[in-house]
């Protein structure tokens, strides 16, 4: 549904169910489009529990060491794994809000993150592969990181993320690109984060991480766009050019922000603020 602000008017856009399960519904694109993810069709009845088990429930180790972190609401069998493949899959769509008329975009997957650029012309998506996992949740499956155009093409892989099952507590991070989003207020460019340190927060290391960026048409090498001290905690985008970069020391609650210039690297930083995270009152 839409509804006008003017007029408080709500109308249907869409008789297609939506599926929301691990995703938003729908994002703007512009003014008359939204991007959708839709309840694939064809899906046919949810799988029916077996009657006897088909067999044990068999994990192992595979010679590694791993710490584990304690998890509700687990993948636990295969029947499980079958629930999570029928209802997580969605087909995404462009809608267009005044005809209801719906463009499918590539062929339904799990996506773990739907986000289409500024600009309404590539998609960016992280769709869960396998193998699951009966030990993490979903968000740490693998993952592949790609721009689609608005016929499903990939037309950029970030990157592909391996299952995070033996990330140590204590601020560890993956190693490759993280955090990936769209700059704001630019048509279609990408940054992320990644770490310099191994992702270990114990290690010595003159930088935490590095921020990277590359615009469409998505040719040649990322651009590093900053180093951090501490690991990497976000950008807050101005529309011109000017944003606020933070870093968090974690072992400390530590966190510092300053305004920098992400078109001008040799440009000074300039110290906003730094706080502890657990001083609420302050």
């Amino acid at each position: 549904w839409v509804a006008e602000t003017a007029t408080g008017e709500a109308r249907r856009v869409t008789d297609a169910p939506i599926n929301a399960i691990g995703n938003r519904a729908c994002d703007w694109m512009d003014g008359t489009r939204m991007l959708c993810a839709f309840v694939p069709d064809g899906r046919g009845a949810p799988p029916e529990p077996g009657r006897v088990p088909t067999g044990p429930t068999i994990q192992e180790s595979s010679g590694r060491a791993a710490p584990v972190r304690t998890y509700q609401d687990l993948l636990s069998n295969a029947y499980d794994v079958a629930l999570f493949e029928y209802y997580f899959p969605a087909q995404l769509a462009v809608v267009d809000v005044t005809t209801g008329a719906r463009t499918p975009i590539g062929r339904p997957a799990i996506f773990a993150g739907v986000d289409p650029s500024p600009s309404g012309e590539f998609v960016l998506v992280r769709r869960i592969v396998k193998p699951y996992s009966y030990q993490v949740p979903m968000y740490l499956f693998p993952q592949e990181i790609e721009v689609w155009d608005r016929s499903g093409a990939v037309v950029y892989h970030v990157a592909s993320q391996p299952l995070l099952d033996n990330l140590p507590p204590g601020g560890w991070v993956q190693t490759g690109p993280r955090n990936v989003s769209w700059r704001p207020a630019r048509p279609a460019t990408l940054y992320w984060a990644e770490a310099l340190d191994g992702g270990n927060p114990r290690a010595d290391a003159e930088y935490r991480d590095r921020v990277l960026t590359i615009s469409a048409p998505f040719s040649g090498e990322p651009r590093e766009l900053a180093r951090t001290e501490q690991r990497f905690a976000g950008i807050v985008w101005g529309e011109r050019d000017v944003a606020l970069i933070s870093d968090m020391e974690r072992s400390k609650r530590w966190l510092r922000t300053w305004v920098f210039r992400p078109d001008q690297p040799s440009a000074q930083w300039k110290l906003l603020h730094e706080y502890s995270t657990e001083d609420a009152y302050n």
